[in-house]
């Protein structure tokens, strides 16, 4: 007879209970060898990853590879080298461009899944999103941001027009099954935990919630433009707070503390606002300074224990980062135009699409019409220059929109290496990989940059007689002593 290879559990009766005086022991045998069963060429378990990185003391640089190949055992899926030896769509270290400038490293990326970035245990987790979300466009913006300090997996959604959700995995929750499966569908980039909710639902809800607050305080005898004014203050907070520009739940926390006291809840939002315009202390939380004449007075209108009932429970249902600017203008305008007749403030929230019915025909359509006639322009310039056989391909016209076209569409044509020639840098900066990926070139160069850069060279060169700072370093102002015979003369 032949052996049966599938994995064999004890049933009712057999000798797999814990013996006497063991407690739990032998039953945590069991449940290593049924998740053994699952993956059995793993050997890593639950209990095992727990047991392993819970006592590690490891650094981030010391252990995340390590812990993201053994999160790969637990979970059943491929490691990067074993799904793509090459390193170019699943890989540890992949080089990224900042949004703003700079390059960086994600720690762990596969294309269309994830973005994957550890630190050390009990580091700032918030720090390491940030530092992903500056990555994201250089790793094509994946659905997945995943921040993890070897003890906690948080998952953050990415999905464009999307409201972001955020999922914590413990040490414990590794032990449940449905949470396991959640993280392989991180792993493979499934949309099952695509959130439903979109940035339009939620500003349509806050329109609608503190336009209801709106009314109450018009009816309370205060003044549209202040109502609208203070509108503003509390929905910007909300916003700051998700957003991290204020101490994480800072204004939630504040005003649940206080729902029951009103007059509590104004002398606290007074002295946040006061905080908010000049920068300081909040209790022990820091305040940053938040300019633009939102905060140029700390005036609070009496709230009553209903009203901060509303106010948090809206702050408490969403991630307020995702929402749409333009609530402000429409809470600011409806406030002008209101009277008691009127609809209730901030009611009439404009969403996008009512927006582009008028954008698309006045403004869209005329250049989308301009653009395809520049298209066929540029094609028929390629093709009577023939591109298509080109070795190289040198876009250097004055005009730098002209050249990244042409760059464009002769690298589409068939031409195998392309120059392109721009005279303004500065939108390449920070984004130079984005621009090369998308526009097809295989070299820049600005002569102006050059020269630019050479005349500092040759100032620097020179020894000075005396330097000035101003805009802290921005602009130096540098004496020289010139001869003669000097090529400055």
């Amino acid at each position: 007879m032949g052996t049966d290879p599938s994995p064999r559990f004890a049933a009712s009766g057999e000798t797999t209970s814990p013996a006497r005086g063991e407690g739990g022991g032998n039953r945590q045998v069991v449940l290593d060898r049924v998740a053994r069963a699952w993956h059995p060429q793993s050997g890593m378990t639950p209990a095992r990853f727990i047991e392993k990185w819970g006592d590690s003391e490891l650094r981030e640089r010391q252990g995340a590879q390590e812990h993201f190949i053994d999160l790969c055992r637990l979970l059943g899926e491929p490691t990067p080298a074993e799904d793509d030896p090459k390193g170019d769509h699943y890989c540890f270290e992949r080089g990224a461009e900042k949004v703003g400038g700079g390059d960086g490293w994600a720690d762990v990326w596969r294309k269309g899944c994830f973005g994957w970035e550890y630190k050390g245990k009990h580091k700032d987790l918030n720090a390491a999103l940030r530092q992903l979300q500056a990555y994201a466009l250089d790793l094509e913006n994946p659905p997945y941001l995943v921040v993890s300090d070897m003890e906690r997996i948080i998952v953050h959604t990415n999905w464009t027009n999307t409201v972001s959700r955020r999922i914590e995995f413990s040490f414990d929750d590794l032990r449940e099954p449905r949470r396991l499966d959640e993280l392989r569908l991180v792993f493979r980039g499934s949309d099952r935990l695509k959130p439903q909710v979109s940035p339009q639902d939620i500003t349509a809800k806050a329109a609608a919630r503190f336009g209801e607050l709106g009314r109450r305080l018009q009816e309370r005898g205060h003044h549209p433009r202040a109502v609208a004014h203070f509108l503003n203050r509390l929905v910007f907070c909300m916003f700051a707070e998700d957003a991290r520009l204020l101490p994480a739940e800072l204004f939630t926390r504040t005003l649940r503390a206080t729902e029951k006291k009103p007059a509590l809840a104004t002398a606290q939002l007074a002295e946040l606002f006061s905080k908010m315009r000049t920068g300081g202390f909040f209790g022990a939380d820091v305040i940053r300074f938040f300019n633009g004449g939102l905060f140029d007075d700390a005036g609070v209108l009496p709230l009553e224990a209903a009203d901060l009932k509303l106010i948090v429970d809206t702050a408490s249902e969403h991630d307020w980062s995702e929402i749409d600017p333009a609530i402000f203008g429409t809470l600011f305008e409806q406030a002008l135009k209101a009277t008691r007749e009127r609809p209730a403030l901030g009611a009439h929230y404009t969403d996008r699409e009512k927006i582009l019915k008028i954008v698309d025909p006045v403004i869209i359509r005329p250049l989308t019409a301009e653009w395809e006639a520049a298209k066929a322009d540029i094609a028929a310039a390629m093709e009577k220059a023939d591109a298509a056989e080109a070795d190289l391909l040198l876009a250097v016209s004055n005009d730098d929109n002209a050249n990244m076209l042409s760059c464009l569409f002769g690298k589409r044509m068939g031409a195998r290496k392309t120059v392109l020639r721009i005279k303004d840098m500065r939108p390449f900066h920070g984004f130079r990989t984005f621009f090369r990926r998308n526009l097809e070139f295989d070299y820049v160069l600005s002569l102006e940059e050059l020269a630019a850069t050479e005349i500092v060279k040759t100032i620097r060169q020179n020894r000075a007689v005396g330097v000035e700072n101003f805009a802290e370093g921005k602009i130096q102002l540098r004496r020289l002593r010139l001869d003669e015979k000097s090529s400055f003369i």
